[in-house]
Parts: C-alpha cells; sequence; structure tokens
C-alpha cells in the first residue's frame, strides 16, 4: 500500500510541476502583449506625425505667394522641405514596422521553442509515469509473490506443526505402551 501511496504522490507531484510552468508561460505571454502594445504606440504616434506632415504639405503646395498668384521659390522650399520631413517620417516608420516584425518574429521563434521544451517536458513525464506505472505493476506481482510464498510456507509450517504433534503423540502412545507393558511383567 506504501508502494502506491508513493506512486500516486509522484504522479501530483509531476502535474503539479506541468501547471507551474504553464503559469510562468502565460506570465511571460502577458509581458509580451504590453512590449507590443508599447511599440504599436510608438509605431501608431509616428503615422499621426506623419499624416500631419502631409497636411502641411499639402497646405505648402496650395500656397501663393508668387506674381501673378504663382508658387514662389520660398514656397516650393517650404513644400520640398515638409516632403523631406514626411520621407524622413516614412524611414522611422519603416524602421518601427521593422523592429516590430522583428521582434514578433523572435517571439513567435521563441514561442515554437519553448512549446518544443514543453513538449518535450510533457513527453518526458508521461515516459516516468509510464516507467513508474510498469514499476507500480511489476512490484505488484512481486507483492502477490510473496504473499502467495508467505501463504506456502505458512501452510507449510502448520503441516510441520502439526506432523510433529502427530508425532509426539504417537510417540507418548508409544511411550505409554512400553511404561504399561514394563509394569505387568513380573520382576524376577
Amino acid at each position: 500500500m506504501k508502494i502506491i501511496n508513493t506512486f500516486v504522490f509522484k504522479i501530483i507531484l509531476i502535474l503539479c510541476c506541468v501547471l507551474l510552468f504553464d503559469g510562468v508561460s502565460v506570465f511571460a505571454q502577458k509581458e509580451l502583449t504590453i512590449k507590443d502594445s508599447t511599440a504599436t504606440q510608438i509605431l501608431r504616434r509616428f503615422l499621426q506625425e506623419r499624416e500631419e506632415l502631409f497636411y502641411e504639405y499639402s497646405y505648402q503646395i496650395q500656397t501663393r505667394s508668387g506674381i501673378f498668384g504663382n508658387q514662389s521659390k520660398e514656397d516650393l522650399r517650404q513644400a520640398n522641405k515638409v516632403l523631406l520631413e514626411i520621407v524622413d517620417e516614412d524611414n522611422k516608420i519603416i524602421k518601427a514596422l521593422d523592429n516590430l516584425l522583428a521582434s514578433q518574429r523572435f517571439e513567435t521563434v521563441n514561442t515554437k521553442i519553448e512549446t518544443n521544451k514543453k513538449e518535450q517536458k510533457v513527453d518526458k513525464l508521461l515516459t516516468t509515469i509510464d516507467s513508474m506505472y510498469a514499476e507500480k505493476l511489476i512490484l505488484k506481482s512481486k507483492i502477490q509473490a510473496a504473499d502467495k510464498q508467505a501463504g506456502i510456507s505458512t501452510m507449510l509450517m502448520y503441516l510441520g506443526f502439526g506432523l510433529a504433534l502427530l508425532f509426539a503423540i504417537l510417540w507418548l502412545g508409544k511411550l505409554s505402551e512400553i511404561k504399561t507393558s514394563n509394569r505387568r511383567k513380573p520382576t524376577r
């Protein structure tokens, strides 16, 4: 019975370890969501800045302060300056997207690695459980064999006691016959 209790205890311990590892994984996933939302916020801020610059560019393109209502060189320079700022902002957006994608790729790879590690741990735990179950069956059969052997030993012991008692009774009977026959014989 003690062997079975130990076996159950080991299974419970293994299951607790699996649940603990899953809890750590959930915590890491929440942390990833926070990082991703920060990267997303940065990206949104860049997109908003770009949108503002584009509206400024649209305004600069429509500005006509030259002679006869045409654009002056200064108007064109201002529009080009805003256009270059838009290009810079586009580069920031592209870098932010690259960083976000790289982070997501990295996290996807990490998640796959963690999943593989967990699957390997689960496989090892299942293998351990299977081997422990096989060990339990072997021990159970040994206990049954020992119980059977103990039953045979007990039976042989009782048989030996019975035979010893029978021989003792027969010997005592023979001894009392000898004594009574010695009493009947006349003494010379």
